[in-house]
């Protein structure tokens, strides 16, 4: 049974995910879910991206609903964490994404009871140098939080995502270089807490929800600036996150499941965009909403996130190999 979720917290408090390519399996590593090092302390509702072999986990909520400005980074070699720059200010559902060798973090979120406030909000990191810098905000009156995120040749795509408690259906494109935004075609179903990934030129915004959980794929080409729809997500869900490994794009927990008794889910399904077919993989084995996910070295990283409907943030830090 699909589940609309009237509340405006409950609304709100999933997260997007947002998408890093990934190459072949590690060899020798089984297929299914790892478990890693924990985070160090709970978190839900953060952004994460791949920069240069390190998994990013940026801003997001504590056990309070507190929104955080920390940031950290996993060194998978070394199944370890370490304590970043934080942002300059606090920030929960931001999109985050890598592109150029920079980090990058977009709209998101600040907590202001019983909505949030959307923000448009630029940051990019240096990593070399562990800092912060401000950049292009996004346009005005575009400012929003929950939105899928996906990087196509060194610019990030943000498409979707709520503002004013409001889906919207709203397509952008940031330059790094230029350090300018572009507005592109509408996304054709409104949808916020969305996942995005990108492969092979394309970018696909999936599931999400709209005061009722969705399943469309919904796929941008560059190229023809036209969408076109995509086979559909077997499980739809809002607040799930979906990331790139070996050119299949994997989407992993959700938020809003009336078969749970924490309104989670654990379902993992891939995607091959060559055949347009989904098919299932290993459950996770903390099923949870509010995360991020992305691929590296054959893995898809999904750090944090909420074991249970809402707010329940953990320090769960796991990886699947399909």
């Amino acid at each position: 049974m699909t589940r609309t979720i009237t509340t405006a917290l409950a609304l709100l408090l999933c997260a997007c995910g947002s998408s890093d390519g990934g190459d072949q399996r590690l060899p020798g590593e089984a297929p299914g879910w790892h478990t890693r090092a924990p985070l160090p302390a709970p978190r839900q509702e953060h952004g994460v991206a791949e920069l240069d072999g390190d998994i990013y986990v940026v801003g997001g909520m504590d056990g309070l609903g507190l929104t955080l400005a920390s940031a950290i980074a996993y060194d998978p070699a070394s199944d370890s964490w370490r304590e970043i720059a934080p942002l300059p200010k606090p920030i929960h559902h931001p999109g985050v994404a890598a592109a150029n060798g920079r980090l990058y973090v977009l709209g998101g979120f600040n907590l202001v009871t019983p909505a949030f406030i959307a923000l448009g909000d630029v940051y990019e990191y240096d990593a070399a140098a562990n800092t912060w810098r401000a950049r292009a905000s996004l346009p005005a009156g575009r400012q929003r939080g929950a939105a899928a995120v996906g990087v196509i040749d060194g610019r990030i795509y943000l498409a979707g995502g709520q503002r004013n408690l409001q889906a919207t259906t709203e397509f952008d494109v940031y330059d790094p270089v230029a350090d300018q935004w572009t507005t592109l075609p509408d996304l054709p179903t409104a949808r916020e807490h969305v996942a995005g990934a990108a492969v092979d030129g394309r970018f696909y915004a999936i599931g999400g929800r709209s005061g009722e959980l969705h399943g469309e794929v919904e796929a941008y080409d560059p190229r023809t600036r036209q969408w076109q729809a995509r086979a559909a997500l077997p499980t739809p869900r809002g607040g799930g996150a979906a990331g790139v490994v070996n050119g299949r794009i994997i989407m992993v927990g959700g938020e809003g499941n009336d078969d749970s008794p924490r309104g989670v889910f654990g379902q993992s399904e891939i995607y091959d965009p060559g055949s347009d077919t989904w098919r299932a993989l290993a459950p996770m084995l903390l099923p949870r909403h509010g995360i991020g996910a992305a691929g590296y070295q054959g893995r898809l990283h999904v750090p944090g996130g909420a074991d249970r409907e809402i707010l329940g943030p953990t320090d769960v830090n796991d990886a699947l190999t399909p």
